[in-house]
């Protein structure tokens, strides 16, 4: 008599375990607590390593302070500074903290005379405000809102799916927390606005899942207006959108970027639109493999934020003929999207650590609506942290940066196809796709 042998293995069966108990029903208290402990660890995390005063902190905090204390033209001063500032959305949340929270309140803020004419010296007087009144230290804790729209964004996802309001929910808000690259948006650069613009990106994808294409195309458009990596979530979504309800997507979107971005424009005398379009994006910081192409700039600039715009809009045009109306699913969406923001990585002029957050977490999310976390995304994870610490934010030769940079980029691309691929090849052997696009 042949022996038998059992075929789960332990890993498997304690898999299996794992997940049933992730699987099962939080109350909402469950979940308030969850999201206080995420919201503690990732604090605790910031705090402890320092979130950046360099960096990038003063290409969005010089202009909260300047519409906080109503000199609104000072916000985007002419020609004071050598590169791009932030768009408005995370200044104007930073300026209305400042201005309810009376930080450095107790310091008389510079005078008309003092930010010069035409806010020539408005930085430099706000940055001496600013040390004297100790300013700096409260207006940074309020980038915390980055982390506070991720983590709404995740939960509304997972919500969409029937992920949220079990463990997986609070898991995957600590996992979130505990991810170094999402962590590194604040105390590598302070870049709060990249977590602001996925947090709104990700409950835009939310509202898509449940056919609310309106609220979609108003949370896209002030992701827009945040940070435009925000785009390459747009170009699924336009072309994925039923031809009934993509005027209604795109006019919320017109709607909500031009409700923040002309009353901006018109404050600083149009010196704000350079910054709405391009955001803090057009320096050069580092080498990467498409910035040894050979051109220069302003050409090198705009083919890097083109080919990955039109590149996405050919995946999703190709999710779309194989998928159908499934590639809406969220899922499935979520692992296209992800390509598309993986496509930015192929192309970037710069490469640094935080770059990679809005791909991580999307690959995180991903894991969590399958329903189980692939070692390899751990392993890939823990990749990006070595690297960027050892390489990317360090002087590491060009070879260095270029291989790492291919490395991971490729591994992430693996990643976020392969359950699109999958899901492609399922549908394929069910037969042919059907579409309601049209309905």
């Amino acid at each position: 008599m042949p022996l038998s042998f059992p075929r789960s293995t332990t890993r498997e069966r304690l898999g299996s375990r794992v997940t049933s108990w992730l699987a099962r029903p939080v109350s909402l208290w469950g979940c308030v607590i969850g999201w206080i402990v995420a919201t503690a660890v990732y604090v605790t995390i910031c705090t402890v390593v320092g979130i950046s005063t360099e960096g990038d902190a003063r290409v969005s905090v010089f202009i909260g302070w300047a519409l906080a204390h109503g000199h609104f033209a000072c916000g985007y001063p002419p020609g004071s500074i050598s590169r791009n500032l932030a768009a408005p959305i995370y200044p104007l949340i930073s300026g209305a903290a400042s201005a309810i929270f009376r930080i450095g309140h107790g310091v008389t803020f510079p005078s008309n005379a003092s930010l010069g004419p035409h806010c020539a010296t408005a930085y430099a007087a706000m940055d001496q405000w600013a040390q004297r009144s100790h300013a700096w230290t409260a207006t940074l804790r309020a980038g915390y809102v980055g982390w506070l729209a991720l983590a709404a964004g995740s939960v509304a996802l997972l919500r969409s799916s029937g992920r949220g309001r079990t463990r997986w929910e609070p898991t995957a808000l600590i996992l979130l927390a505990l991810t170094p690259t999402v962590s590194m948006c604040l105390v590598e650069y302070f870049h709060p606005q990249d977590l602001l613009a996925l947090g709104l990106s990700l409950g835009a994808l939310a509202c898509v899942v449940r056919g609310r294409w309106a609220l979609a195309g108003a949370l896209i458009g002030l992701a827009l207006v945040t940070q435009q990596y925000s785009l390459l979530v747009l170009a699924p979504l336009v072309v994925l959108a039923p031809r009934s309800r993509r005027s209604e997507f795109l006019a919320s979107l017109i709607a909500a970027v031009v409700l923040v971005a002309l009353p901006v424009i018109a404050f600083s005398d149009g010196r704000a639109i350079k910054s709405i379009v391009l955001g803090t994006g057009g320096q050069l910081y580092s080498f990467s493999l498409f910035d040894e192409t050979g051109l220069r700039a302003p050409l090198l600039f705009v083919l890097a934020r083109f080919l990955p715009l039109a590149a996405a809009l050919v995946v999703a045009w190709w999710a779309q003929e194989r998928l159908g109306d499934r590639a809406l699913e969220a899922g499935t969406l979520l692992s296209l999207v992800t390509v598309c923001l993986c496509l930015r990585l192929v192309f970037e002029v710069n490469v640094l650590g935080y770059y990679f957050m809005a791909v991580a977490a999307t690959l995180l999310i991903g894991d969590v609506l399958r329903g189980r976390l692939r070692v390899s995304l751990v392993l890939w994870l823990a990749a990006v942290t070595v690297v960027t610490l050892n390489v990317f934010d360090t002087n590491a030769s060009f070879h260095a940066v270029v291989v790492w940079q291919v490395v991971l980029v490729a591994g992430a691309l693996a990643l976020a196809l392969g359950p699109l691929v999958k899901r492609t090849r399922r549908v394929s052997a069910t037969g042919p796709v059907t579409s309601t696009r049209s309905d």
